[in-house]
């Protein structure tokens, strides 16, 4: 009775077709190990056959990173935090799928848990641990054939840790903080700079000008610890009724004035773009 998503990895690759061995590398003999193996070998199975792993069968998707996202166990005496650890594995030296020295796995897991640990201190709590970075040969850090990370975010055992661990915001935070130390450490590899993908804008309201005519206005929100996430344009999008959201105009501007038609409900709502990508969509407000 539960849903797909919460179900065990090797369950649902099961579900969606994968091959035996790779939902099921124990032979139906132990599901917990099936679990934790299952997910590097279903990206291994995604990028055989492409430039990442051309000597293997696959889908021939050509993926260019893993990272896998944890809760810990654990707790301290007095409750303190546990806080963020990193897992990468060098596996004694063997090559990636594509040749490329597994010592990248190091600096993408440094490049995650430093932007993890940094934006969590500066946004939420300043005593935030840095546990650390390990060199170990765990099923997820080891078996992917491309550069991997496994990041330990917190211990769901530990009071501290899971005061932060259930707030929305955190979320968010941490997740961003994810992508900001992807993109970094591609950056790097690549020596390009890097934009960050603006957040959400804010103060999204519509008001009537008069003649059937309506003022959409709304504010870019400032990311105060990245300064590269500056919007410079923005998406209107637009939906009448119940129909699907289409793009209304993209204007750099932070208004938009839309004349309406009489017995439609319309529903808008703006996305920011700049160089590194869009932002979520904004609220949705509708007029009659």
């Amino acid at each position: 009775g539960l849903p797909r998503w919460a179900e065990g990895s090797r369950y649902w690759l099961q579900w969606v077709g994968a091959p035996v061995e790779v939902y099921s590398p124990k032979e139906y003999e132990n599901d917990y190990s099936d679990d934790f193996n299952s997910r590097p070998l279903w990206v291994n199975w995604l990028i055989g056959g492409s430039k990442r792993l051309p000597k293997q069968n696959g889908l021939n998707i050509p993926v260019d990173i893993f990272v896998a996202v944890h809760s810990d166990a654990g707790t301290t005496p007095d409750s303190t935090i546990v806080g963020t650890m990193g897992i990468y594995s060098t596996d004694g030296g063997r090559r990636l799928g594509d040749g490329r020295r597994r010592t990248t796995n190091g600096r993408l897991t440094n490049s995650i848990v430093d932007q993890i640990v940094d934006d969590v201190k500066k946004l939420h709590e300043p005593n935030w641990v840095k546990r650390k970075t390990r060199n170990r040969k765990y099923a997820e850090a080891r078996i992917p054939e491309i550069p991997a990370a496994l990041i330990e975010m917190l211990s769901h055992q530990n009071f501290s840790d899971m005061r932060q661990g259930l707030n929305p915001e955190f979320r968010f935070n941490v997740a961003r903080a994810i992508y900001k130390g992807i993109l970094k450490y591609r950056a790097a590899e690549k020596k390009i700079d890097y934009v960050v993908q603006p957040l959400p804008v804010r103060e999204f309201s519509i008001i009537n000008s008069g003649n059937g005519n309506y003022t959409l206005s709304w504010t870019h929100t400032v990311d105060s610890i990245e300064p590269t996430a500056i919007p410079n344009r923005y998406a209107i999008e637009l939906r009448e009724n119940n129909g699907v959201f289409k793009t209304l105009s993209n204007t750099s501007d932070t208004t938009f004035v839309y004349k309406a038609p009489v017995n439609t409900e319309i529903s808008f709502r703006i996305i920011a773009f700049n160089e590194g990508g869009k932002s979520f969509p904004s609220e949705t407000l509708s007029l009659y």
